[in-house]
């Protein structure tokens, strides 16, 4: 098929590994975010999608696409956009209903101050942010958040989807799976080099990274594990006072700030 663009205006679209709602969920689309639609189902109505924002693929169903017009996508480019930095965010939807969007969603702000996709209006009320205090800001929104495997919304994450929707708010567009995001940036050898908002990486005892948190002040560390945390951490890995013991093991530290 050709390729058409498509929006997200829901809080969120699950992206799955295959074209089922009985599939795996591997990602979120969230509110805002553009992308591509590459293929489609008609036996089971999905189709294959490549998010815009961090080039992740998957199958979400058609029913939940809006698509955009090459018209629509100019204008629709040609609006600010400001990024979702509370843990909801209260707008009112096309059919006048009360919809609730995650940390991370993307207002597109029409002229008129009217956020695109929606009947209400923008509130200039975001704090702009620099990299490093987001780390400290954004623990206090994401504290005690579900875990969710494939989330990454403030009403559900994984690690990996915890960080990426973070450095999203702070402007930073990172992959989505923590051992493409051990990738970017530079290595901080000794947890006294790290700085709030740096990337910790954790392995199996096979060698395979398999979690990621974000570091705080205080040999602190935000994390996904059951649900939002905060522990302590060092050069052996997470502690958990909770526990009384290690949960993960530090395989290497990223700064992906500076």
């Amino acid at each position: 098929m050709e390729n058409k663009t498509g929006i997200c205006l829901q809080p969120f679209i699950p992206v799955r590994i295959s074209s089922s709602e009985k599939s795996e969920m591997v990602t979120q689309v969230l509110f805002g975010e553009i992308f591509s639609v590459t293929d489609f189902s008609k036996e089971t109505g999905f189709s294959y999608i490549i998010n815009e924002n961090d080039s992740y693929e998957g199958w979400i169903d058609n029913k939940t696409i809006t698509y955009l017009t090459p018209k629509d996508l100019e204008k629709i480019r040609s609006y600010p956009e400001k990024i979702v930095r509370k843990r909801e965010y209260r707008v009112v939807d096309i059919y006048k209903n009360e919809m609730w969007l995650s940390a991370g969603s993307t207002l597109r702000i029409e002229p008129g101050n009217n956020i695109y996709g929606t009947l209400s209006m923008f509130t200039p009320d975001m704090n702009a942010l620099t990299p490093r205090n987001i780390a400290e800001q954004a623990a206090g929104e994401w504290i005690n958040v579900a875990y969710l495997w494939g989330g990454k919304t403030s009403f559900g994450t994984d690690c990996s989807g915890l960080v990426q929707n973070i450095y999203k708010q702070a402007g930073l567009n990172i992959p989505r799976d923590a051992n493409d995001q051990a990738s970017p940036g530079k290595n901080v050898n000794f947890i006294f080099e790290a700085k709030p908002g740096d990337l910790a990486f954790f392995d199996t005892e096979e060698g395979i990274i398999n979690h990621v948190g974000m570091t705080l002040s205080g040999n602190r560390i935000l994390h996904a594990s059951g649900k939002v945390r905060i522990d302590l951490f060092d050069q052996q890995g997470i502690y958990s006072r909770e526990k009384g013991n290690y949960t993960h093991k530090l395989r290497l530290m990223r700064n992906l700030m500076d």
